[in-house]
């Protein structure tokens, strides 16, 4: 898999092909500076669920690596994937409960 479309990519992932699209949204969302904190956490758990499911079941290699695994690699990578997200739904949740108070502090949310 490679980071920038390239062409005829469609034939080479197949079915995969959407959601490698999907996974670039998703790394953009993730690394953007400009993005508020939420939005690179909800890319981060958007990208590690994408990653398992590219991994395992369509057995793509992902960047920055350029050479296929073998089994015992994508097993590996596919472990440390499985528990990538629970880092990343941790920090979605503490965004989002700092976003809340953030907004009871400021009386934000008792004005509606």
């Amino acid at each position: 898999m490679t980071l920038e479309p390239v062409q005829d990519e469609e034939f080479d992932y197949a079915e995969a092909a959407p959601l490698v699209v999907e996974w670039r949204q998703a790394r953009v969302a993730f690394l953007r500076k400009s993005a508020s904190r939420v939005e690179r956490a909800r890319g981060a758990v958007r990208m590690c669920e994408l990653e398992i499911i590219l991994i395992g079941d369509h057995e793509l290699t992902l960047p920055p690596s350029t050479n296929r695994w073998d089994e015992t690699r994508r097993h590996d990578e596919l472990l440390r994937e499985r528990v990538s997200p629970i880092g990343a739904l941790w920090e979605l949740a503490q965004t989002l409960s700092w976003r809340w108070g953030r907004r009871v502090l400021a009386l934000g949310l008792w004005r509606r």
